[in-house]
């Protein structure tokens, strides 16, 4: 038995580093703001990703969440999260920021929680987790409160090394023109991530 709980727990752990560590746009954001804003400014955006996915997915899998499987409200957040990250692609791609500067502010921590909800990735770790690891070997909310105790630490992890992986390559944006570009390159990469749920519209 406690053999069988531990698989369990690396088979979650593997898919948690899997889909938290892989572009998408969380990573994608906070690599755009460790290069704009720094690694301080950023730990709320950080936190907000790290803590607000496992509130999600709390939700999701006692099954408050399973109103959002029914079709209307499904397409409903599609359109809604399709239309933010697009406006998130804007003001990226439009930014001239320079880190340090007061022209704009990071995203705060329960702006990043709360994106959770309307972000696809998200929705697919979320229904992903919770329909292919819940089992019927074990305690189903004890299941779900270690799901989201494993995804926690990986997601801080993930969230952090993302945001400092944009801090890094701001030593190299030291013009306005080649942040100007970083930014540009940055929103087309948003896009990009959501192409599969405009596509499968």
């Amino acid at each position: 038995m406690v053999n069988d709980y531990l698989t369990w727990l690396l088979a979650i752990a593997s898919f948690a580093f899997v889909m938290t560590f892989t572009p998408g746009p969380n990573n994608i954001m906070l690599a755009t703001s460790g290069a704009n804003f720094g690694l301080k400014r950023s730990m709320p955006h950080v936190m907000g990703v790290a803590f607000g996915f496992p509130a999600m997915l709390l939700v999701v899998a006692v099954g408050i969440g399973y109103v959002f499987q029914f079709p209307v409200v499904r397409g409903v957040l599609r359109v809604l999260g399709v239309a933010y990250i697009l406006y998130l692609a804007y003001l990226i791609g439009s930014a001239n920021t320079l880190r340090g500067t007061q022209q704009s502010k990071p995203i705060s921590f329960w702006q990043a929680a709360g994106f959770q909800w309307i972000n696809p990735k998200a929705w697919a770790q979320a229904i992903g987790a919770t329909s292919a690891y819940l089992s019927l070997d074990f305690n189903k909310y004890a299941q779900i409160v270690a799901m989201a105790l494993v995804f926690l630490p990986i997601g801080i992890a993930s969230s952090w090394i993302w945001a400092a992986f944009g801090v890094r390559i701001a030593s190299f944006l030291n013009t306005p023109a080649k942040l100007r570009t970083f930014n540009v390159v940055m929103a087309t990469a948003l896009l990009i991530t959501i192409l599969p749920v405009i596509l499968t519209y």
